[in-house]
């Protein structure tokens, strides 16, 4: 057996920040949910029973990736909370519409998520752009979370009016071409998961949390080739909104510039970065936690963009850390 079916052989126990586990989970990882949002079907994932008297927890993965790369943290989280995960739109097994990749078109399909399943008072913790959905639905549906953890999103400032004449730099566009440009098949899951293992940026990943990706990120198109559900012209596409975000040159209309929501933000807010990630994504939290009500700072030491993927027991430290001081009310 090749060692990447011998992972998917123990498919069923639970990975725990990894070591597989010998109890069940509470729902199978091969137990797919769907909920129609604004046209589309969003696939999610559940880990806990809905009908317990645990809080919810809502976690959002970022561009390119799937819900199931939380597993480990969601696992984790379960014994508190009733975890809930979704592929946003475009990636995994949700819906991939031809267009519709503005900013306010996932904070929308977050929102008529929380809503759809009756979610009020969730945890929202959100990785990137994940974080920036998060964000954004705080806004548009303040009953729906209690607290958020926004890891590195991607944020203008509502309160200045940019000047028109800015563009994206040559190396920005590089960029997203080289992202259009990107493998979308490949020969196999073993293929896949050894060619991201052993090249950056993948490469840091814990492995367990890089085969999800593989087994969820990848759909069958032959008896063993794959190719990616986020192909490379959406994951592209939503490159270029985030990188006119942070040059500040969005010239389009509300939808992707919806910033002003971060003001309408009530509950507390936590906005991190990390001491190993680009300056950009500081500059970003810095704007978000100053413009958002009740927002703190928080800074990953020793950690880049991936905390999520490469140092989850970190994170799970800090986001109990966080859910603690908001319980007792203390000020954030």
């Amino acid at each position: 057996m090749r060692p990447y079916d011998e992972y998917m052989a123990l498919y069923q126990a639970p990975v725990i920040l990894g070591i597989l586990s010998p109890s069940i989970i509470a729902m199978s990882i091969n137990s797919f949910h769907y909920v129609k949002v604004n046209g589309i079907q969003l696939c999610f994932l559940r880990w806990g029973d809905p009908k317990s008297k645990k809080p919810p927890a809502l976690l959002v993965h970022g561009t390119g990736f799937v819900a199931a790369t939380w597993r480990p943290i969601a696992e984790a989280l379960m014994k508190e909370y009733v975890v809930f995960a979704i592929d946003r739109r475009g990636h995994g097994r949700s819906t991939v519409p031809k267009k519709g990749y503005e900013f306010l078109d996932f904070a929308e399909d977050l929102a008529g998520f929380i809503e759809a399943l009756g979610i009020q008072g969730a945890y929202g913790i959100g990785h990137s752009a994940g974080a920036t959905d998060i964000l954004l639905a705080a806004g548009l549906l303040p009953h729906g979370f209690a607290r958020v953890f926004a890891m590195e999103p991607t944020v203008q400032d509502p309160t200045i009016e940019w000047p028109t004449e800015i563009e994206l730099s040559e190396k920005q566009r590089a960029v997203i071409e080289s992202r259009r440009r990107r493998c979308e098949e490949f020969a196999s899951r073993d293929e896949v998961f050894e060619r991201y293992s052993s090249r950056p940026p993948l490469n840091i990943w814990r492995s367990e949390i890089l085969q999800e990706y593989v087994a969820h990120g990848f759909k069958e198109v032959g008896s063993e080739r794959v190719r990616l559900r986020c192909s490379p012209d959406i994951e592209a596409t939503m490159i270029e909104s985030i990188y006119r975000a942070m040059a500040n040159c969005y010239h389009g209309d509300w939808r992707g510039d919806p910033f002003s929501l971060l003001l309408r933000i009530h509950c507390p807010v936590t906005v991190s970065s990390s001491a190993h990630s680009p300056a950009i994504y500081r500059k970003m939290a810095e704007i978000a936690a100053r413009v958002i009500p009740h927002a703190r700072l928080f800074r990953f030491d020793r950690a880049g963009h991936y905390v999520p993927q490469a140092n989850p027991e970190m994170l799970l430290d800090a986001i109990r850390k966080f859910a603690q001081v908001t319980l007792m009310r203390t000020p954030v």
